[in-house]
This record gives structure tokens, C-alpha cells and sequence, in this order.
């Protein structure tokens, strides 16, 4: 069973479902279980048996090349396409296959970098051997109204229509958002403005005839587009959910080295970055806080993302929040409708 050796990685979206975090920072950055989500999906790319990534990147592109650069992951030689301009996922994957330049009959990896998942990825690539023009990872859900629903063959394997985000029934099949690509069916569609690969360039692929097939696993897997969703990846990771996900070698040790937590303070089930202060007697419960940020006494932080900076004051309570790099919290703050983290 062999792996492809090139992948391409599309971290380029705005990132608004995660906003305010993604106003100073590209989502693939913030981390899960203490472990950048980039990272997550770099070194299981590795663990896979790939060897050359190209990362599409627009908004945010300087800090994501400086992170990959200052991350290096063995094995992995890692660039990055900056197409400046968004251009949708279907622009940003057809020019970082130019930057890539596989080989058009080579299958090359596809993935979103908003996406966790612990499918087996050569089993994905397997179904693929035949000579198929795409691979596409399909699961079960709920409600596939977030999704792109994946319409098959009576053989159960031939993708014969696809629909982004559209309602539908319990157990519906969705794209999963891996796909295994040969560059060669791809040819000649770039226009070199935005595209979209789920709403303009797989239905017409479907459409041409070619030949797209589904690969189902149920494994666990995750969207962490908005902050509730990263919370939720986050605490799979630390109870064991999330099988598959975390890369051979990586450590989850969520609480960073030289975080300083008080006397009778806790910190449950939570991760913390570079520089924090957790003031005495203060808890902070379901919660990822960024780097340098500052938790007064007998305060309370809860299913809350907190970002860089950020100041919560003594006996302060904060809930359900995803909070902007810097904010000083003074008083106490329960979620509504913009910014919650649950």
C-alpha cells in the first residue's frame, strides 16, 4: 500500500467563524490540546509517508512561514504559496499545484487546514490505484447541512453528484475534506481568479465524467473553523476521543512550561501558552489561553478561548468566550451570539 509523497495543505480562508482570534492570526495557528493545528497536520502527513507539502496561503501568509520555518517537522520539506489575494479554495489549490509541479499522473494529498480527521489516509489513497482522478474522504453525519453532501453509484464508490452545504436527512454522506487528486484532471481549468474547488471545480469534474470516487470512514474527525469547534478537538484530544489524530512523537502536555499558577489556583482540562499568570485561588476550567495572558485572583475562566495578552481581573468570571488579543475583562462576561466559545 503506498502513500503519496506530495500534499497540499489550504490555509489561506479569512478564518471569520473564528474571528475575534483570527483578526491577528491565521486559525491554523491556534492550538489544540496545547499543539498548533498545523502542526497536527503536518507531522501525521509525515507519519504518512509524505515528503514535499505545499502550504496555499493568503491571509496571514508571513506568520504561517515563519512558523513552518521556525517548526520544522523531520522528514517534511515544507513550502509555502502566497496567493496574496484569496482566491477561493479551488484558485489557491490549482496554484499551489503549479508551485508543487508533481508529476500529472502522481497523486498528491488535498486536505483544508481547518480539518482534523483520523481516517486512515492510505486506505484513502488506495482506492485510488486504479487510475481514479480523485479520491474523495466520505463519512455519515447527522446534519449534512454544513457540508458538501456526496451523492454515489449504486456500487457504493462512484461519486455521481456533489452539493455544498445543503440540507438533507440523518446519515447522509459528506465530503470529509481529504482528497486524493491526480494533477492531470485538473489541467487547463485556472483562471487565476477565485474558484472554489467544492462549489465550482468537483461538480464540474462529476459532470465531464471523470472519474471521482468515495472513500467512507467514520473515524473521528473535526471542523475546528469556529471557537466552540476548537474546543471541542481540544478536549477530544486530551480525553482520548480523538483517535488517530495526534502524530507519532508528539507529546500532549497542554499546560506550557513556566506557566505560573498560584497558590490554590487550578487549571482543568485546559491548555496554556507562553507566559501565563494564573492568579491565587483562581480556576480556569475547558479553556485554551494564548500566550501572556494574565488570570487575577479568584477569577474563573470556563469553555472560553482567551487570546494573547488578554488581562481577566480579580474575581472576575468569564464564560463561553473566544476573546480578542489584548482585551483587559473586568467584569463579569457571559457569551451571546458574537464571539462565543460555546
Amino acid at each position: 500500500m503506498t502513500t503519496p509523497r506530495a500534499a497540499v495543505l489550504l490555509v489561506g480562508g479569512l478564518g471569520t467563524r473564528m474571528h475575534p482570534l483570527t483578526l491577528s492570526r491565521p486559525k491554523h495557528l491556534l492550538p489544540v490540546a496545547g499543539v498548533p493545528v498545523i502542526d497536527l497536520q503536518l507531522r501525521r502527513l509525515a507519519d504518512a509517508g509524505v515528503r514535499r507539502v505545499v502550504l496555499a496561503t493568503a491571509t496571514h501568509a508571513d506568520l504561517v512561514r515563519d512558523h513552518v520555518v521556525s517548526h520544522p517537522v523531520d522528514g517534511l520539506d515544507v513550502h509555502t504559496h502566497d496567493e496574496g489575494t484569496p482566491l477561493g479554495t479551488g484558485g489557491a489549490l490549482l496554484a499551489a499545484l503549479e508551485a508543487l509541479a508533481p508529476d500529472r499522473d502522481e497523486q498528491v494529498v488535498v486536505a483544508n487546514g481547518d480539518l482534523l480527521t483520523g481516517h486512515d489516509l492510505a486506505l484513502q489513497c488506495a482506492a485510488g490505484h486504479d487510475g481514479t482522478d480523485v479520491v474523495l474522504h466520505v463519512r455519515a453525519a447527522d446534519d449534512p447541512a454544513p457540508f458538501g453532501t456526496v451523492d454515489v453509484a449504486d456500487d457504493g464508490r462512484r461519486v455521481v453528484g456533489f452539493r455544498e452545504k445543503v440540507p438533507g436527512p440523518p446519515g447522509t454522506l459528506v465530503n470529509a475534506g481529504t482528497y486524493v487528486v491526480r494533477p492531470r484532471v485538473l489541467e487547463g481549468l485556472a483562471t487565476g481568479g477565485v474558484q472554489s474547488w467544492e462549489r465550482d471545480l468537483l461538480p464540474a469534474l462529476i459532470g465531464d465524467g471523470a472519474l471521482v470516487v468515495a472513500h467512507r470512514a467514520e473515524a473521528w474527525f473535526a471542523d475546528i473553523g469556529s471557537p466552540t469547534a476548537l474546543l471541542g478537538a481540544h478536549l477530544a484530544l486530551l480525553d482520548g476521543t480523538a483517535a488517530g489524530v495526534v502524530p507519532s512523537g508528539t507529546s500532549i502536555d497542554p499546560v506550557s512550561p513556566g506557566t505560573l499558577i498560584a497558590d490554590g489556583a487550578e487549571v482543568v482540562r485546559s491548555s496554556t501558552g507562553v507566559g501565563v499568570r494564573v492568579g491565587a485561588g483562581a480556576r480556569v476550567v475547558d479553556s485554551i489561553l494564548l500566550d501572556d495572558v494574565v488570570v487575577g485572583d479568584g477569577a474563573l475562566v470556563r469553555d472560553s478561548v482567551v487570546g494573547a495578552g488578554v488581562v481577566v481581573a480579580d474575581r472576575t468570571s468569564l464564560r463561553g468566550r473566544a476573546v480578542a488579543d489584548g482585551t483587559h475583562v473586568t467584569t463579569d462576561d457571559t457569551p451571546d451570539d458574537e464571539g462565543s466559545a460555546r
